[in-house]
This record gives C-alpha cells, sequence and structure tokens, in this order.
C-alpha cells in the first residue's frame, strides 16, 4: 500500500520511463542540477544516467593526452575540451567519479573557462604516467567524443598513451611524436629524450584500426624516409584523410641530414597514396628545406592527380617559382600559392570542396 501511495504520489515526469528521461537530459544536458534537485526520484534518476558509460551524446568535443617529463618523472596530462552546454553534465560525473576517494580529488583539476559562448570549457589534470587509475579524467568523459589529440613528448610512451584511448569511439586524431626511424639506435639531439620506432607506427596503425578513424593528422620533428613513406601508404588504406607535417627527413649513422634524400620518387608515392579506396585527401606541410616536392614533381602531380576520378584535395610545399597561374582541370582547382608568406605550395583541390579548411578536420 505504501509503494503505491509513493506512486500516486509521483509527478508525470517521475512516472516517465527511464530511457525517456534519458532522451530530455541528452536533450538539455545544461539543466542537469536544477533537475536533480526536484526530486529524490530525479535526483536518482540522473545520477545514473550521469554515472552510466551509454551516454549518448559528446559530453566531450575533445580529448588531449599528452606525456611528458617533469623533475625526472614520467606524467601524463590529460586536457578535456568540454562544450558550455555539457560543461555540467562533465562536473557532475566528475562529482560522481571522485566522491568516494578519500582526499579532495575535485581540487587537482585545473579549470578554464572560456569566454566567449562557443569557446570550451577546459579541464586538466596531470598525473604520474604510470599510476593505478584512482585519479583519472578518463572515466569521466563518456564514450563519445568528436576528436582526439596523442602527444608523445618523451619520445617512447606512445603505445602506454594509446592504452588510454581504449572503449571510446571517435573519428578524427592527431599525433605529435618527437621522431620515428626503423633504427633504435640512432644517434639523436640531446634535447630529445628518446625516438618513435617502427613499434610505434604498429601501435599507430592499430588505433586507427581498432577506432575506425576517418582522419589522422601527423606531426614528426624528424621523420626518416622509408618510414614516413610506409606511414603515409599503410594510413591511405584505412582512413579518408592525413594532414602530415614534419621537420627534417632521412637519418644516417652519423645523425640527421636534412634534405639528402631524393624527391624524385614522391609523386609516384602520392599518386600510389590516392589510389586507395575512399581516400580522398592529403596535406604536406614541411617546416624547414627542402620543399616536399621538386619543381619536376610539383608538375607531374598538377598534370596527374586532377584526372584521378576522385575529389581530391591536395597541398604540399613545392619549388615552382615560375608558371604560377591559377588554373582548373577536370574540376579541381590548381594553383601554387605563398602558404606562410615565404614558402610556395602547390593546392590540387576539387571546385566542391573549397571551402573545407585545415580547422574542418
Amino acid at each position: 500500500i505504501s509503494e503505491m501511495g509513493a506512486n500516486q504520489n509521483m509527478s508525470d515526469f517521475e512516472r516517465l520511463p527511464k530511457e525517456l528521461v534519458r532522451e530530455i537530459i541528452e536533450r538539455a544536458p545544461e539543466s542537469i542540477f536544477n533537475l536533480r534537485l526536484t526530486s529524490r526520484v530525479l535526483k536518482s534518476l540522473v545520477d545514473d544516467y550521469a554515472s552510466s558509460l551509454k551516454v549518448k551524446i559528446h559530453v566531450v568535443d575533445h580529448l588531449c593526452i599528452t606525456s611528458f617529463e617533469n623533475q625526472s618523472e614520467n606524467n601524463i596530462q590529460i586536457v578535456a575540451h568540454v562544450p558550455k552546454s555539457h560543461a555540467d553534465l562533465f562536473e557532475l560525473r566528475i562529482m560522481l567519479k571522485f566522491r568516494s576517494l578519500p582526499f579532495d580529488a575535485n581540487s587537482r583539476i585545473v579549470r578554464s573557462f572560456g569566454r566567449l559562448p562557443d569557446h570550451p570549457n577546459l579541464y586538466r589534470l596531470t598525473n604520474s604516467l604510470f599510476d593505478d587509475g584512482t585519479l583519472s579524467l578518463i572515466d569521466c568523459i563518456g564514450p563519445l567524443i568528436r576528436r582526439v589529440s596523442l602527444y608523445d613528448y618523451m619520445g617512447n610512451k606512445f603505445k602506454e598513451i594509446t592504452k588510454k584511448l581504449e572503449g571510446f569511439e571517435f573519428r578524427k586524431m592527431a599525433v605529435t611524436l618527437i621522431s620515428v626511424s626503423n633504427n633504435t639506435n640512432h644517434h639523436h639531439n640531446g634535447n630529445h629524450p628518446g625516438s618513435n620506432t617502427d613499434n610505434d607506427v604498429d601501435t599507430l596503425m592499430e588505433t586507427v584500426k581498432a577506432h575506425n578513424l576517418d582522419h589522422v593528422s601527423l606531426s614528426v620533428d624528424r621523420i626518416s624516409k622509408n618510414v614516413q613513406a610506409k606511414i603515409l601508404i599503410e594510413l591511405s588504406k584505412l582512413v579518408h584523410s592525413i594532414f602530415h607535417t614534419f621537420s627534417e627527413v632521412s637519418f644516417c649513422p652519423y645523425g640527421l641530414v636534412p634534405g639528402s634524400d631524393s624527391r624524385d620518387d614522391r609523386p609516384e608515392l602520392i599518386m600510389d597514396i590516392f589510389s586507395s579506396g575512399t581516400f580522398n585527401t592529403l596535406v604536406v606541410d614541411n617546416r624547414s628545406n627542402p620543399p616536399f616536392l621538386s619543381t619536376n614533381g610539383a608538375n607531374i602531380l598538377k598534370q596527374h592527380l586532377p584526372i584521378l576520378g576522385k575529389k581530391i584535395w591536395f597541398e604540399s610545399t613545392c619549388d615552382i617559382s615560375t608558371g604560377c597561374r591559377k588554373e582548373t582541370i577536370n574540376g579541381h582547382v590548381v594553383e601554387v600559392f605563398m602558404s606562410d608568406g615565404k614558402r610556395l605550395s602547390l593546392k590540387v583541390k576539387h571546385s566542391s570542396r573549397m571551402t573545407e579548411s585545415h580547422e574542418y578536420f
């Protein structure tokens, strides 16, 4: 009888099926704390939802994971970029996650609130790389993320970083590495504590496959030519688009020799990359000389890329200094332009994709 009486005292909203209440919360997550104050029943429903691993919205828009060394200690930093409309839901997930800890974990999270409405709130937490995971923002994020950025500034912790991504769904990933070579014993500058190897290339491919990614951005300070080609070819078979930034290419037994490689085979490499399935975007930006493409290589790609039968976007630094007029070939705008005020770049981009920018990815 008491249970019947309790049910009779419940509001129409409280009687709604749990699934419908979840949908209402996801449509207005900014009201989650007000909803908790309405009644004990709704507080319980809200907390159950907030604690769930089945949240169907992107609580976190952008997740950044960084490995770095500080005072001889290996650290990992998690930064969650949370849209303002989802900030209350994220705060509640933090509160429910950390409330059982015997210390004030919440105070260790550094918060930065964007001033403009469209700027996200940032939540930053730094731990030892090999802690037990008790104090972690990872469990507060929810299963869906729009994009992920990984920074391995230690040069040898990439696999440990990628383990943090297990269970998440996302389609865009940016990776920053110090250097990549298939020779683990090469000499390197003392400012760089380590070097990524072929094992990390394998880890990159495994991560791309596991999460069925659409886009990868790869930034590397130093990379050997053969590994660079291997990465680009293998990635092009798995994703639709690649942005690749690097500073120096080619290793030799006595150190790095920038530009010591021949660029004559790069047009063939680019053509092979674009022949892969649904792959349609490659943007290459190297921050040192020589440019990625020679004049001859750029001229070859200007002629052949527009007629591959795809709506492609290709962009790369190049040597061309004459004959730089803008033209349209088979629906593609082909031009050589100053990419940053001092370096020439070749762009081959389908006219239907002209509004797409680097920020789009």
